[in-house]
């Protein structure tokens, strides 16, 4: 069983002073600066699992899935969490311990169905 991020897109930084604001690579839509982008996130981040890019918004608009959302998927294709939305759009405030109780739910019913 493999756990991988899906990135869907970047929804931006509403904070000026946020990491990698000022990236000139941020608000460019060509799929060689996104993928740049992308690189520099999820190394800053320091992502430590395979990561998908989801560029032509399969899996968006299959989980509704817009940025600044995190929805845990489990091995059958259904939805095991969904974060929902943060206050007007915004980042959604995620009950971590929650979303890791998820997240272990999803990878004991996928071990148990391998």
């Amino acid at each position: 069983m493999t756990f991988l991020f899906v990135y869907i897109r970047d929804a931006g930084h509403p904070d000026a002073g946020a990491p990698l604001a000022d990236d000139p690579d941020r608000a460019v839509t060509d799929p060689d600066a996104r993928l740049r982008f992308i690189r520099k996130e999820l190394e800053f981040y320091n992502i430590p699992f395979p990561v998908l890019f989801d560029a032509g918004g399969e899996v968006e608009r299959a989980y509704d899935a817009y940025p600044q959302r995190l929805v845990v998927v489990g091995t059958d294709g259904k939805v095991a969490y969904d974060g929902g939305r943060g206050t007007k759009g915004g980042p959604s405030d995620w009950d971590l311990e929650e979303v890791d109780n998820h997240l272990r739910a999803a990878l004991a019913a996928g071990c148990a169905n391998e």
